[in-house]
């Protein structure tokens, strides 16, 4: 699956949107490139497949209603994102609809349900989801949270780049209601949350 197709597959919003791009080089900062969804995704695709030689690049799955990456702004979608850091995938409660490796032993989820929510209930799903894998990630259930693009180059280990490569797709659809039994998640609880990043 190639970084379109990847796009096309994790982005689930049922209208237009903005699309951000996040760039850094490391030294200069992260640089936002917004787009429109969907007639930008050439675009996208190719300001991607650019910078990847020598940046890291972040991206949502969530759409914005105006080219500000806050919460405030995210559109509904039918998509929930984790970052699964050095998660084991083998023993994920449910396997994801879109399973990224982002360096050995690195990963990133993505489930597909079959409806969309309002974004207080998508939230809460992906905050269950979070807390309930070993070794998740604990920020990354925020709406509008960016993660790495497949198709890039993740930069940050000094021994070389290591391609972000999507390993495993599974399009059987899921219901919000198989995230039930999940266990609840205090509403204040946060872990590592880094609201610059979210917000900035």
């Amino acid at each position: 699956m190639d970084t379109r197709d990847f796009l096309r597959t994790v982005i689930t919003c049922d209208q237009p949107g903005y699309f951000c791009l996040a760039v850094s080089n490391g030294s200069s900062g992260w640089l936002e490139n917004w787009y429109k969804w969907p007639v930008d995704l050439e675009a996208i695709v190719e300001r991607a497949d650019n910078a990847k030689s020598t940046a890291n690049v972040y991206f949502s799955s969530y759409l914005f209603k105006a080219p500000q990456s806050t919460k405030a702004n995210v559109l509904p979608t039918r998509t929930i994102q984790a970052d699964l850091d050095d998660a084991d995938v083998t023993k994920l409660p449910k396997p994801p609809t879109v399973l990224v490796q982002t360096s050995p032993g690195r990963h990133q989820g993505y489930w597909i349900i079959n409806e969309t929510l309002d974004p207080e209930a998508h939230e809460t799903i992906s905050k269950k989801l979070t807390y309930s894998i070993p070794l998740c990630d604990r920020s990354g259930w925020p709406l509008g949270k960016k993660v790495r693009i497949a198709g890039t180059l993740n930069h940050k280990y000094p021994d070389g780049p290591k391609p972000v490569t999507v390993i495993a797709y599974d399009p059987t659809p899921l219901g919000p209601e198989e995230f039930e039994a999940l266990p609840e998640v205090s509403q204040t609880l946060a872990e590592h949350f880094d609201a610059n990043f979210i917000e900035g």
